[in-house]
């Protein structure tokens, strides 16, 4: 069980990289040269495969993550608390952390959701003929995708505290 903890530990920590790209958005309404809208219009084909790529990697990605996530929480850190409860040790920090946990799962689904229906307004963008519009398309799910990835980060550090506290209760035992 405690290799086990481990692994997932260290693949959350890989996939969170995986997600935590950095994204640079600002709250500016971005205003394109002609250049710019030029080179968009002219490369609208190729923008929209590789954005259906960065879709397609984005779902694995996130169903990826969503899997581990729930199973920290039904396969180690419920049965954790339940343990704990049975035997007259309950441990008030490891319970709100298994509640924050419960709480900030769902909150990375709400943001995927919300980051997915930006991606999808963003693909049925018309990129050649109007590639202003496309672009703050674009910088909408860029900062949607940025917000996915503090929900992910969140939950890592949630789940390094509850490390810190499981390591804790088991220097009291």
């Amino acid at each position: 069980m405690k290799a086990r903890f481990r692994v997932l530990i260290l693949s959350l920590v890989a996939l969170s990289a995986l997600v935590a790209l950095p994204v640079k958005a600002d709250d500016k309404t971005p205003v394109l040269s002609k250049e710019q809208a030029g080179a968009i219009s002219q490369s609208c084909d190729s923008i929209k495969q590789s954005l259906k790529k960065l879709q397609k990697a984005d779902t694995k990605t996130r169903s990826y993550l969503g899997g581990i996530y729930e199973d920290f929480i039904t396969d180690l850190i419920s049965p954790l608390n339940l343990r704990l409860t049975r035997n007259n040790l309950p441990n008030t920090t490891l319970t709100t952390l298994h509640s924050d946990l419960i709480l900030k799962r769902q909150d990375f689904a709400q943001k995927f959701t919300l980051y997915e229906q930006s991606f999808e307004v963003l693909l049925t963008a018309d990129c050649q003929n109007n590639p202003e519009d496309f672009y703050q398309k674009l910088q909408e799910t860029r900062k949607a995708r940025n917000t996915l990835e503090q929900s992910t980060e969140a939950f890592r550090m949630l789940l390094e505290k509850h490390q810190n506290a499981v390591q804790t209760l088991k220097g009291t035992l």
